[in-house]
This record gives C-alpha cells, sequence and structure tokens, in this order.
C-alpha cells in the first residue's frame, strides 16, 4: 500500500486530501500512462463534488503523456467500459469510489476491450508508480494528447439492450418501476433506460447534488425511500445502486428491500429459465456453461447452479478476477453477491442495468409477483440463509489468524472444507465463513452465512477469534 492508498483489481481508493493526494493521483496516472503506452481512452467519474478536480487532473496528466482524450462526464462505469469497447480504444479511466464514504475518491483502470485490468495488469502497471516520471513520458507542445467530449455513451449502453436482447415482452408488461440512484452516476441513465424497456419510472434521489442522500452501498437499511415510493405508486418493483451504478439492490412490490444477495440470484435464475432469447449464445452452450461467482457470495448461487445441473465455480473477489474466472471457465453469467451482474453478453463487467434486465425478464417470464417469486426459489431451489457481514480494522499478521482459524474449525475432527484462493472460506455442512482483506478499504472483512442468524454470528465470532 502505497501513500495510505488502498490499491488493488479495484482502483485506486483513498480519502482526498488525505490518501489520495495530487502526487498519488499523478504517480498512478504516470504509471498508467507509460503502462498503456499510446492511444485514446475514455474518462469518466460518478457525481461527488470534488470529482470534476479529480477528472480534470487525471486529463490533464494522460494528455501530458501523449495520450488522448474522450471525456464522457458522468457515466455509470459499467457504461464507460462499455463504451471503450465498442469504440475500440485503448483504455479508460472512471473517477469513482463506487460504495465507499462521500469523503472517499478513487481511479478505477479499463484496459483495451473494456476490461479492468486483471491481477497481472495491474502489477505490471504499479511496478511503474514513481514520484518521478520517466524520462519522456511528458510530450512536447505538438505531441501532447487531444480532449474530444462525447454525449454518446449512455444511448449507446441502452441500444445494446435493444439489439441483443428480447425486450419486447418486457415492454408490453408496462411495469411501473421505482429506482433510486443514490444521487449518483445512474442518474444519468436510469429514466432513459427504462422508458425504452417500456416502464413508467418513479424515482427518489435521482439529483446530482455532489452529496449522497441515503448512505452510498444500496443495502436495504438504506433503502427506506424507495420502499415508501414502490408502496406508494404501486409499483411492480424497486430499483437501487450506488454512486457508479455498477451494483443493484432490489425491493419487491409490498416495500420488502431483498437482500443484495438475491441480485445476483434472481438474475441468474432469469437466465436460467427457457425462454425466447436474442443474443448470441446458443441453447446447447448454455447448457453447460459453468457459472461463476466471488468466494464471498451466498450459497444461493451454488444451489441454483446444481438444481439446474450447470457446474459452479468459485472466484476471487473483485470483478476482475471474476470475470477472469469466468472467461477461463466458459461461463456466460457470473458475478458478485454485493450486487453485482456480470454478462459479457451485453457488458463485460458488474452492470447494474444487466440486472435490472434480467429481473424484470424473470417476472415477465413467470408472469408472478416479485415477492411471489421470491418466495417460489426459496421453497423450490434455496433455503433462506442468514449472512452476517462484519469487519474489522487491519492489524497484526493476517496469515498467521488465517493459519489459527484453520485450527480452530478443524478442531475435535470436525469436517471442513477449505477455499483459499482469496483469504480462507471454511464451509462446512450448515454454513461457512470467509475471512479476506477488503480490496477497497484497510479493513478485513469476515462473512459468514447459515441457516439461522444465531448460527452466523456463532461462525463470525470463532473467525474473529483467530484474529486475536
Amino acid at each position: 500500500m502505497k501513500h495510505g492508498i488502498k490499491a488493488s483489481v479495484s482502483g485506486i481508493r483513498g480519502v482526498l486530501g488525505e490518501s489520495l493526494t495530487p502526487p498519488v493521483v499523478l504517480g498512478y496516472v504516470n504509471a498508467y500512462a507509460d503502462w498503456l503506452g499510446k492511444g485514446t481512452v475514455a474518462l469518466g467519474r460518478d457525481t461527488r463534488a470534488h470529482g470534476p478536480a479529480v477528472q480534470g487532473f487525471v486529463e490533464s496528466v494522460l494528455m501530458a503523456c501523449g495520450i488522448n482524450v474522450i471525456d464522457l462526464g458522468v457515466v455509470p462505469t459499467p457504461t464507460l467500459l462499455h463504451f471503450v469497447r465498442e469504440n475500440g480504444l485503448e483504455g479508460g479511466v472512471v473517477v469513482t469510489a463506487s460504495h465507499n464514504p462521500i469523503e472517499w475518491n478513487a481511479l478505477k483502470l479499463v484496459k483495451k476491450g473494456g476490461l479492468f485490468l486483471d491481477q497481472q495488469d495491474f502489477e505490471e502497471m504499479s511496478r511503474r508508480f514513481s514520484d518521478e516520471a520517466p524520462a519522456g513520458l511528458y510530450k512536447t507542445a505538438g505531441k501532447i494528447g487531444k480532449k474530444i467530449q462525447d454525449e454518446t455513451a449512455v444511448a449507446r449502453h441502452i441500444e445494446t439492450f435493444v439489439q441483443k436482447c428480447n425486450i419486447q415482452n418486457i415492454r408490453l408488461r408496462k411495469f411501473r418501476i421505482a429506482v433510486d440512484p443514490g444521487n449518483g452516476a445512474g442518474s444519468r441513465m436510469d429514466r432513459e433506460f427504462l422508458v425504452r424497456m417500456g416502464c413508467s419510472v418513479h424515482m427518489v434521489h435521482g439529483e446530482m447534488t455532489g452529496g449522497f442522500s441515503r448512505p452510498p452501498e444500496p443495502r436495504p437499511d438504506a433503502l427506506t425511500d424507495l420502499s415508501a415510493l414502490v408502496v406508494r405508486e404501486h409499483c411492480q418493483m424497486g430499483f437501487a445502486q450506488d454512486p457508479d451504478a455498477d451494483r443493484l439492490c432490489v425491493v419487491d412490490e409490498l416495500g420488502n428491500a431483498l437482500s443484495e444477495e438475491m441480485t445476483l440470484a434472481l438474475s441468474v435464475w432469469s437466465w436460467l429459465l427457457p425462454r425466447s432469447r436474442k443474443d448470441e449464445t446458443e441453447r446447447s452452450e448454455m447448457d453447460k456453461a459453468p457459472i461463476v461467482a466471488n468466494v464471498s457470495t451466498s450459497r444461493m448461487v451454488s444451489d441454483l447452479a446444481r438444481y439446474y445441473g450447470h457446474p459452479f465455480v468459485m472466484a476471487r473477489v473483485g470483478e476482475a478476477n471474476v470475470l477472469q474466472a469466468m472467461s477461463a471457465a466458459g461461463a456466460v453469467i457470473g458475478g458478485e453477491g454485493n450486487g453485482g451482474v456480470i454478462y459479457p453478453v451485453i457488458n463485460a463487467c458488474r452492470d447494474s442495468f444487466v440486472g435490472m434486465f434480467l429481473i424484470m425478464d424473470l417476472v415477465t417470464t413467470l408472469r408472478e409477483p416479485l415477492s411471489k417469486i421470491v418466495g417460489m426459489f426459496h421453497d423450490r431451489i434455496a433455503p433462506r440463509y442468514a449472512m452476517l457481514k462484519d469487519k474489522i480494522p487491519v492489524s497484526g499478521d493476517l496469515a498467521a489468524g488465517i493459519r489459527k482459524m484453520r485450527e480452530l474449525f478443524a478442531k475435535g475432527g470436525r469436517e471442513i472444507r477449505e477455499t483459499d484462493i482469496d483469504g480462507l472460506r471454511i464451509d462446512l455442512d450448515d454454513g461457512w465463513v470467509h475471512l479476506r482483506e477488503s480490496n477497497t478499504e484497510p479493513i478485513v472483512r469476515v462473512i459468514a452465512e447459515a441457516q439461522t442468524p444465531a448460527r452466523a454470528r456463532e461462525l463470525v465470532a470463532l473467525a474473529k477469534s483467530a484474529l486475536g
């Protein structure tokens, strides 16, 4: 960790003016430009009030390094990645700290193909980080990069759904949808996207004020305003996003905010159900394609894969890691239990609009209210698990804590199944617990899932005790 920054494939993150300072931003943008070499990149941001200052600085450095910049302004992160891929650009930078608190900001770095840097890319780029620019990196007056602005990214993103998906059945339903972009970048696209899907739209926290009217992470306890709006306007469902609109949380027609873990489960279920399709995937390929989720994701997704006879693959946390695992496994759909759905037919990243589409399609296909569909899911496919997500500050020897955790859970000859691709996950017959260092904050995450809340708390307490 350089200069107190949290740097990983999930971005270069820090508190503005404390760990994320101009010299740090300069060093990483220099490293990225040096790694990229040349070409044109897209540049966008979320709605944080300090976003324009950071974006302007990033833009100037890129241009000084001879990189051309296409300024997209405020756009959802998945929209920028889609724009990079569809236009054959060399890369992109999103100035966003995603779900982190308002005082944070970050750089999410994109490569050719509209993909985030994977671990190997990130390590190679990071080795170029320096307090001084490499000789020759900054260009002379005639060779600096050029800047243009482009307002078409949102429209192009929406058009991909129209071209590659069968939206007609959704349009015929004429859904009433409530949406809460959390004053974030989703405000740029939500209404236009949902209207294109034939929906009437009711919005809360849709103003781009520079601040957040609710906690930025779209978890159920933050969505009371959206739940009230769903009920008041008699909507069939509600959708909530984080500030850069790559995560999604769902509210049913009764105003019940569902766990963010349900987003991926419902989206995958929608994809698995036989229906008329308008994409490039053959049915025979879908019948054998693995489903991928990160190692902290609910068992609901693996239960779903098993129910339909699909292989299930675990990946390290971080969408770049999940996408890499999907590519290696030949998966068509996957994601993360934090509300991130990855469906590369539309977009090779977490995309909240993909989640919206798939869940509206699920309701259209099953012809039942969302609350009843959730009940059907638990009756037929996966039980109602209890999940507890906790965190503690990074301190001490995490590797030693993981070793102790393994010993604690194996006591008494208890049968355990270990997954150590990212920290340590231990699966038992009645639940699992995962301990890992966060990619986005200076904390250790402890996540457990079991058939009762009491058992989930017990698993978390046991794992935390291993850290002292």
